[in-house]
């Protein structure tokens, strides 16, 4: 307990001093209140004997969301979305920025997400969908942009691997 109110004081994950409302590449990543499992479900096979492959099969919850990320470049002009995942109890994306209202930043556009998302699927008083925060990376290179890219494509196979999948 970090505070005189007995509370952990809340450690603020944006890049001090950055201005969000810049052009650029943005790798975000939020997560399901609780890590609950309610995005997707994802499916093992066998591709070739020796490797295998995930499929990812939304809920229909994370077909909310994704129509929402999907349509963040009509309501955000200047946006571009890159490459997503939507994984059982977290989220991916890439957000390339190239105009649009200086007074729009990146927490607003994620927070519109998770606002959309928990007013769509209705949920009653004091429910939580969504962790309050979001955690996002400037992206500053082609070769961070590429290797992002990478991660996100293959973040369905680690699955198996990660420890909040139990």
């Amino acid at each position: 307990m970090d505070n005189k109110n007995g509370f952990y004081d809340r450690i603020n994950p944006r890049w001090k001093g950055y201005d969000y409302t810049k052009f650029g590449a943005y790798f975000i990543t939020f997560c399901t209140h609780g890590r609950k499992k309610i995005l997707s479900e994802v499916e093992f096979s066998e591709k070739d004997g020796v490797d295998f492959d995930a499929v990812l099969t939304l809920t229909d919850l994370g077909r909310i969301l994704e129509e929402r990320l999907k349509r963040l470049e009509t309501s955000f002009p200047g946006l571009k979305l890159g490459e997503y995942a939507i994984m059982p109890n977290h989220v991916h994306f890439i957000l390339f920025r190239f105009d649009g209202d200086q007074k729009v930043n990146i927490s607003r556009i994620v927070g519109s997400v998770k606002s959309y998302v928990s007013k769509r699927y209705g949920l009653q008083p004091g429910e939580k969908l969504f962790q309050r925060s979001f955690f996002d990376r400037v992206i500053r290179s082609e070769q961070e942009l590429a290797e992002i890219t990478r991660y996100i494509i293959d973040n369905p196979k680690q699955w198996a691997l990660d420890k909040y999948n139990n």
